[in-house]
């Protein structure tokens, strides 16, 4: 697990300590989970664009574009509930976020464009907030 993981995951569990105690275990549990889909999502959407631009030499805000050598016969899918926008695509780079529409958790990872949207995020790693 990166340093960005944990730092997340004990941000997460100390914000989920003003929860009431009933609830906190599985409040804490669903948002960390919720974070590591969509950072899991994130990682794979690197995948898929790399290997779109190692073809053309661009990349690409069309997510139904196929990739089946990366198992995306039929495009990207970053899974149920997990909602993928890709933006300021350029030669040099794009940015994505990911988010759960009910959780109240997003993440967003770059490659080669800025700026950053969450303050100490790096680029090519996830990094996700509660909203």
């Amino acid at each position: 697990m990166s340093s960005r993981a944990l730092l997340f995951t004990a941000c997460a569990i100390l914000a989920c300590t003003s929860v009431p105690t009933a609830t906190r275990e599985s409040t804490c549990a669903l948002e960390v989970s919720v974070a590591h889909r969509l950072a899991g999502a994130l990682r794979n959407l690197i995948l898929y664009e790399e290997s779109y631009f190692a073809d053309s030499v661009n990349y690409t805000s069309n997510l139904a574009v196929p990739q089946p050598w990366l198992g995306y016969p039929n495009g990207f899918d970053a899974g149920p509930d997990v909602e993928v926008v890709i933006k300021d695509v350029s030669p040099m780079g794009w940015r994505a976020t990911a988010v759960h529409p009910l959780k109240g958790v997003r993440c967003v990872v770059y490659i080669g464009v800025g700026p950053q949207e969450i303050p100490g995020m790096r680029e090519g790693e996830p990094a996700c907030e509660t909203m």
